[in-house]
């Protein structure tokens, strides 16, 4: 139920395509909403073989690999093709050199790929230092495990030398604006994504999970993709509306290897499409599309959204399930597990 909502959200806000980084703790179970949502979903299980604290069960080294192996084996091109699976290390400073390695072998043996997350915050890239004596990303061209079939997630606090790094080896980036404004990351202060963008880096928009960031909605980081290097290098040359959309589209399935099935309108492509309502308030005056779409717009004027041919949104309603009532069993579930629990979240102020 839980990945059916999310799933929801991200169709009805203009999300055709996922990447779930590890957190589908039983596949078996969510493929179910996978097949009955039709979005696109890129899976895989999150895997650490060091002490950690975002709450990724350790494992040891052959447990990891035969996981990862075996969610490979089972569910990449399941649905036919709508679903893929990757390697999915849960996060550079808690993987060993060993479990980064095998990861990648085992991507590149089954022709799939890998991502991890590598946020840079000052504390990780510190600890790189004192126990590799280079930054992370770095540590990870010299162990081999960097290539156009990996995905880095996150990459706010990159140096120069790194943006030449990944530019070097063809490594795709995701970076989810509004999860690192939230958590203070100082992505318009330390992030690279001009220097990115100018050395040719595939840039791809995510959100991270709703825990994070709040949301699931792209077009939130759109926005912020656009406005925030604005501010922080104070010059409005920066990320333009244009690269902004193509991070959210094109570049964001290129960023996935699936440029050549979605991402833009071409001849032999899927029919993934996503349609707004202009006849609204935010969008007028209407002159510049794209100025309107990403400066002005947002996921409430999404009026329908096609996957690979089929109407999965339409008039702002999803066609695959009752949205209310989803929402009210999942309201109920979450009640009884915090009444169980005996789980509070204080209030600032009083809430009725």
């Amino acid at each position: 139920h839980t990945s059916l909502l999310a799933l929801t959200e991200c169709l009805k806000y203009g999300t055709t395509t996922i990447v779930d980084p590890g957190t589908t703790r039983n596949p078996d179970v969510c493929i179910r909403a996978y097949e009955e949502s039709g979005a696109r979903v890129i899976i895989g299980a999150s895997v650490t073989d060091r002490p950690n604290d975002i709450g990724v069960p350790l494992i040891g080294l052959e447990e990891a690999e035969r996981l990862m192996e075996s969610t490979v084996k089972d569910f990449d091109g399941a649905l036919d093709g709508r679903v893929r699976a990757w390697t999915m290390p849960a996060d550079v400073s808690s993987s060993s050199k060993e479990l980064m390695q095998a990861a990648k072998r085992i991507a590149d043996e089954n022709g799939t790929r890998m991502t991890v997350h590598c946020m840079n915050s000052r504390g990780s890239v510190q600890e790189s230092l004192d126990t590799y004596g280079r930054r992370p990303i770095k540590w990870l061209e010299d162990i081999g495990v960097l290539g156009p079939n990996v995905l880095l997630a996150h990459v706010v606090g990159l140096d120069d030398s790194e943006v030449e790094c990944v530019a070097r080896t063809d490594t795709k980036m995701a970076m989810c604006p509004t999860a690192a404004v939230k958590e203070a990351a100082g992505t318009s202060s330390r992030g690279r994504l001009p220097e990115m963008i100018e050395r040719g880096v595939t840039v791809g928009l995510g959100t991270d999970s709703p825990n994070n960031s709040s949301v699931a909605e792209v077009m939130r980081s759109m926005y912020l993709a656009a406005v925030l290097y604005k501010d922080g290098r104070e010059s409005t040359s920066m990320v333009p509306a244009e690269k902004a959309l193509e991070m959210a589209t094109v570049d964001g399935a290129r960023a996935i290897g699936l440029e050549l099935e979605i991402g833009s309108l071409e001849v032999g492509k899927k029919a993934d499409i996503v349609l707004f309502d202009t006849r609204r308030p935010e969008w007028r005056t209407l002159f510049n599309p794209v100025n309107s779409l990403v400066y002005s717009a947002d996921g409430r004027s999404v009026h329908t959204v096609i996957v690979d041919g089929r109407v999965v949104v339409e008039g702002q309603k999803p066609t695959f399930v009752d949205e209310w009532a989803l929402m009210e069993k999942l309201q109920a579930i979450g009640s009884d597990m915090l009444e169980r629990t005996g789980t509070h979240f204080p209030q600032s102020w009083p809430v009725v």
